[in-house]
């Protein structure tokens, strides 16, 4: 509910950025003479989006507007079911008559846009001069004042509620042909604009005033009628469209796709080893059909990889620049530290974009999200990260809020029967949720009593005053509830691994293991790892004594510093088998590599990498407790490679015989999961294929961009507070 300023040191020197109120938006407004004592803000957050309702037949599509408040937890809002963000009300959508020319149609379009705005935003007038008191959800009453600070939208319609040209930026008044630089123009004043608009009567004039600043003649801004509100500096950056959709998948793929050919990189794409979390393109890229967010995100996951070392430096220079800056961009919170490594890498990509030249089209760099990156820093400073300010969640919301109430119906007259589906359904949601909550209160009171009852699935009525039964619940969730918590984040600062509950080998003899898992050298890895740990164990291990064996281990990371949901992954370590259910079809083989502290401070995080071969369990025996071990190969210590920018490279380690050098370690001791690319020896131009190693001495590299949390942990190095910081 207030302002704050958050460090992560006792001096005070070193801040960081997440919420909104951490931002110095929020401590402006709360700071200025223009609010009363003792008021507090409302930060509202605007959301719009058309989409399209029928996919086979007509032309029907919705526009509908969300609100929210970024007073809420950005990852409680970015959770549809946490209905943090609601429906407002939905903006025609239909086409204007034919008669008129594209530019009377355009300033139409806008006019009605912003007259509907204005109309559905008319409350909010009045609450943010005067205020309103409200009780909050601590119990408090408070005068709030509803300030509009942020509103979602992609680039051309951001471009139509400021009211510019879409050659424009919506955020500063830069030139459209000194887009591709790195500079920020002047900051667009709505005083200004709105005082253009009461001055000029002569309509003519007024156009031709606007046009020269590149905007539209808009009769009524929505937003000239909003206190406090400035709504140039409330476009905040959208992840999705400006940086995963636009400056990744438009332009820097295409540019290297079009000077190395996109057969290389499908070639890449389809020999990726398997990871948890990665979309796999069996067909390659340039087969895929229908984009989405996740396409373009798994992408970028292995992209800086597949290309190091098939193109040139500097190419590579501009991709890890780009790609290092759209992962900073994503993160949760950030520090005065991470937002100049974010500038330098947005500064490396633009001293070594002129490769791609070749690649551009007529209008060169000069393209809008090209310049409106420009602007990602200065939106976390003033309004906090940008994970909360994505339009991925409108679009999901388009699900329920547009979607599904118009398939319920007839097609006929839709957005009425959409409304009204909608009230009911939420009230339906809304009353069930309150039944929730009576069954566990009546669930605790009973659990104080002492009493429980007889039946699990007994069942709470809901009574009026006169006693009349206006509503029952669901029978007992006790189990349900029982498996939410064990599915409930755990933030305790420390890795959690999990093995299954059964095995899947529960009695494999060794010598079965050294075979059926490739694990050459686990009976001499074990009597070794038995002597250094369990110098008492009396007992020496032979190829005919079995152990239960896994094919997997769960890990649960902690979160990074600003999220509040765990990183759940798996590490698999499974051998080539025929599914009977599938009719003989053999299941490939699957080992992970994982990440294991070596407490070497020469290595990148002190940490190694090692395929995992396989997780057994030995049960206690005199001497020797209950274990749980995983036995592994190792890579060499990964070293920094001359062919591509901050990329490691590691090799398989080998025994005299050729074999790999094994090892047996405590599942504790796994940091995490990591993904490996095969480093090219070279390329076939005939073909246009990469040709990987196949040695026994191949060489990998260690994929940067698996995940934002390898990245951020293990690639850029400790940039933000520890979690328990």
């Amino acid at each position: 509910y207030a302002p704050r300023r958050e460090y992560i040191d006792r001096t005070q020197t070193r801040r960081v950025y997440s919420e909104y109120a951490t931002g110095d938006h929020m401590w402006s407004i709360q700071a200025s003479q223009r609010l009363p004592r003792g008021s507090t803000v409302a930060a509202v957050i605007l959301a719009s989006d058309k989409t399209q309702l029928s996919m086979f037949r007509g032309d029907k599509s919705a526009w509908p507007v969300y609100i929210s408040l970024a007073n809420v937890h950005k990852e409680i809002r970015r959770k549809p079911n946490e209905r943090a963000m609601v429906l407002l009300g939905y903006l025609p959508s239909s086409k204007l008559g034919l008669s008129l020319s594209a530019a009377e149609r355009a300033i139409r379009q806008h006019d009605i846009f912003h007259h509907c705005i204005a109309a559905l935003l008319q409350p909010m007038h009045q609450a943010s001069l005067e205020g309103v008191m409200m009780t909050c959800a601590d119990g408090i009453i408070r005068r709030i004042h509803p300030i509009l600070v942020s509103y979602i939208a992609d680039h051309p319609e951001q471009c139509m509620i400021v009211g510019c040209r879409q050659n424009r930026c919506p955020r500063c008044n830069v030139e459209p042909d000194a887009r591709g630089e790195l500079l920020i123009g002047s900051a667009r004043d709505p005083e200004s604009i709105i005082q253009i608009g009461r001055m000029n009567n002569d309509e003519r004039a007024f156009r031709r005033r606007m046009k020269d600043l590149g905007l539209i003649p808009i009769a009524r801004p929505f937003w000239a009628d909003l206190p406090f509100a400035n709504i140039f500096d409330a476009m905040t950056p959208d992840l999705l469209h400006e940086l995963h959709k636009g400056l990744f998948k438009d332009h820097l793929f295409k540019w290297v796709a079009q000077l190395f050919g996109v057969d290389i990189i499908d070639e890449q794409y389809k020999a990726l080893d398997p990871h948890d979390g990665l979309l796999p393109f069996p067909r390659g890229i340039s087969k895929v059909e229908q984009w989405t967010g996740t396409e373009y995100k798994n992408m970028e996951k292995s992209f800086c990889a597949i290309i190091a070392g098939l193109v040139p430096l500097s190419v590579h220079k501009a991709v890890r620049g780009l790609l290092d800056f759209i992962y900073l961009s994503q993160y949760p919170m950030h520090s005065d530290h991470s937002l100049s490594l974010m500038s330098t890498a947005w500064q490396d990509f633009h001293a070594n974009k002129d490769v791609f030249t070749e690649a551009l089209s007529g209008h060169g760099f000069n393209f809008p999200k090209m310049h409106k990156a420009n602007h990602n820093i200065d939106a976390i400073r003033s309004r906090g990260t940008l994970d909360g300010y994505s339009t991925e969640l409108p679009e999901m919301l388009h699900k329920t809020e547009a979607k599904k109430c118009y398939r319920a119906g007839n097609k006929r007259d839709p957005f009425r029967h959409m409304a009204k589906f909608l009230r009911r359904d939420t009230t339906l949601e809304l009353f069930g949720r309150y039944l929730h909550w009576l069954q566990r209160q009546s669930i605790g009171q009973a659990a104080l009593s002492g009493s429980s009852p007889k039946e699990p699935n007994v069942r709470f009525e809901v009574a009026d005053d006169e006693g009349n039964v206006c509503g029952r619940s669901l029978p007992s969730l006790s189990v349900q509830e029982h498996r939410a918590i064990l599915r409930r984040p755990l933030s305790t600062g420390k890795t959690l691994h999990r093995l299954p509950a059964a095995s899947k080998y529960p009695a494999m003899s060794i010598e079965q293991l050294q075979l059926k898992f490739n694990a050459v050298d686990f009976l001499a890895a074990l009597c070794a790892f038995l002597r250094s740990d369990y110098p008492t164990c009396k007992w020496i291990p032979i190829l005919s004594d079995r152990v239960a064996c896994h094919d997997m281990v769960r890990l649960v990371l902690p979160p990074l510093p600003g999220q509040q949901e765990v990183l759940r992954l798996t590490a698999h370590c499974r051998p080539p088998q025929i599914e009977p259910t599938q009719r003989g079809i053999c299941i490939p083989q699957r080992y992970d590599t994982v990440i294991i502290p070596t407490g070497d401070p020469r290595l990148q995080s002190g940490h190694s990498v090692a395929r995992l071969r396989t997780v057994f369990e030995l049960h206690s025996r005199p001497g020797l407790p209950h274990l749980q071990l995983a036995y592994i190969d190792w890579f060499t210590n990964p070293v920094t490679s001359s062919r591509a920018v901050r990329m490691y490279e590691v090799t398989p380690i080998l025994r005299a015989d050729g074999l790999p050098k094994g090892e047996i370690v405590h599942v504790q001791s796994i940091a995490r999961t990591c993904h490996l690319v095969r480093v090219p020896e070279r390329i076939e131009r005939t073909q246009m294929v990469a040709v990987a190693s196949r040695s026994t001495h191949e060489k990998y590299w260690v994929n940067p961009h698996i995940d934002l949390h390898f990245f951020a942990t293990y690639m850029i190095g400790p940039v933000l507070p520890s979690a328990s910081a």
